[in-house]
């Protein structure tokens, strides 16, 4: 490849140590969903010594091809803080989170593919599961995202979502919520420079004022919050 941008991320995944390196370690993949900074695909993680493949999820970053030097350093940022992002992910134990796996780095087509591996929630996110199972609890819904938000914010360290919205909450095989993507909405703005829109990534609907009006975008506990209160407004059944 004749950008610059894809070794920054190649060199910033391979020095990972604390975080498991999944790579080569995948079956069929099938797409399931594209933004503008990845690709989702449900994908078969083949374990050394396990019989039956598991699925996963399988997300795919797509930085943007270039190789101007504004670019480049704004991919090497954001990668440290993608490491960054990933070791606090792999610390977090709680019902309610989507457990985080590990990384990859694979060949696809001749070239080199970086992908992020959690657990794979097959009753997708939760405006869809809405949509399909619109009679469900959703007070049981709210009340699992409520716990997740506290589990994120009682923490000694305090993790701050940041994007907490409906397609940042997956349902599990079991009909629990889970929250997701929690701290990549900020990784999204270093991935979408030259590709999509250097904006800031979250969604207007759920974002609270504050972090819209202020230069820096500064994300906190009390947003979250606020982005809460969003959420359950859009699940409740008045809303349907």
């Amino acid at each position: 490849m004749d950008d610059d941008v894809w070794p920054v991320v190649m060199e910033a995944l391979s020095a990972i140590q604390d975080v498991p390196n999944l790579s080569h370690q995948f079956g069929a993949k099938k797409r399931v969903a594209r933004g503008g900074y990845s690709e989702v695909y449900r994908a078969e993680w083949i374990q050394s010594g396990t019989r039956a493949p598991v699925n996963v999820c399988y997300k795919v970053l797509k930085p943007p091809i270039s190789n101007m030097p504004s670019d480049v350093e704004e991919m090497r940022k954001t990668m440290k803080h993608l490491r960054r992002e990933m070791k606090v992910w792999k610390d977090l134990d709680h019902e309610n989170i989507v457990k985080f796996i590990g990384f990859a780095i694979d060949d696809r087509n001749g070239g080199p593919e970086a992908a992020l591996v959690s657990e794979w929630c097959s009753n997708g996110n939760l405006d869809q599961y809405l949509r399909c199972k619109g009679s469900c609890n959703r007070m049981a819904l709210v009340l699992d995202v409520a716990r997740g938000l506290t589990y994120l914010h009682g923490r000694d360290s305090v993790v701050v979502h940041g994007d907490l919205k409906p397609p940042n909450i997956l349902i599990s095989d079991t009909g629990h919520a889970k929250l997701c993507d929690f701290g990549l909405s900020s990784i999204a703005d270093g991935m979408t420079t030259g590709f999509t829109s250097s904006g800031p990534a979250f969604t207007l609907r759920y974002c609270a004022p504050e972090a819209v009006v202020t230069d820096n975008h500064v994300k906190t506990t009390a947003g979250d919050v606020y982005s809460f209160a969003c959420t359950c407004a859009m699940v409740s059944p008045h809303n349907s």
